[in-house]
């Protein structure tokens, strides 16, 4: 309760866990690539790290912060509104603060450590497998759109008509009710 902010469950489940890893997976990556790419090895692994980190700062701290202001307006809320949202805001301003400083601090050093110069860049079996079983369903839907489009039409089609049934069979139910509001 440092700042107010109680553990709830809103609160806690505020963190996306991609939110707070993406900057240091994308500074890693970075890191990665520019090891991989410098062949010659005429720099040192240290340099090629700090001119990694540093081509990837920018746009990685502007992704995080275009986040954090979007979540700046909830902080002016008042009321039961403001007690239900603010800490969820600001669970999640700390939390990207925090991956900010790391991806920025700590990752690249982890990087210039631990990363190798050369990566082995093979495919996983997994994704293998699926190319294998998506590409000829993937051409032999292209080559016969039209029968595609035939069946999304005769598949889609009493889905979207029993959607709209029920929608209208909600809103005659509700009619002579004046509390039920319509969804």
């Amino acid at each position: 309760l440092r700042f107010g902010i109680a553990g709830s469950l809103l609160s806690l489940g505020a963190i996306d866990f991609g939110l707070v890893v993406d900057s240091s997976l994308v500074m890693v990556e970075n890191c990665a690539r520019h090891l991989s790419e410098d062949k010659d090895h005429q720099r040192s692994r240290l340099e090629v790290v700090r001119d990694a980190a540093l081509e990837g700062r920018g746009p990685m701290m502007f992704g995080e912060l275009i986040i954090l202001i979007v979540y700046l307006p909830i902080l002016t809320l008042e009321g039961v509104e403001g007690k239900l949202f603010r800490p969820m805001a600001l669970t999640v301003i700390f939390a990207l603060l925090g991956s900010m400083v790391l991806s920025l601090t700590l990752m690249p050093a982890l990087a210039s450590l631990l990363l190798p110069r050369r990566l082995d860049e093979r495919e996983p079996r997994v994704v293998y497998l699926a190319r294998w079983l998506y590409a000829p369903l993937l051409r032999l839907a292209l080559r016969h759109g039209g029968a595609v489009l035939g069946w999304l039409a005769v598949l889609g089609w009493p889905g979207a008509a029993a959607g709209a049934l029920r929608a209208a069979l909600r809103g005659r139910a509700c009619s002579s009710w004046h509390w039920c509001a319509p969804m």
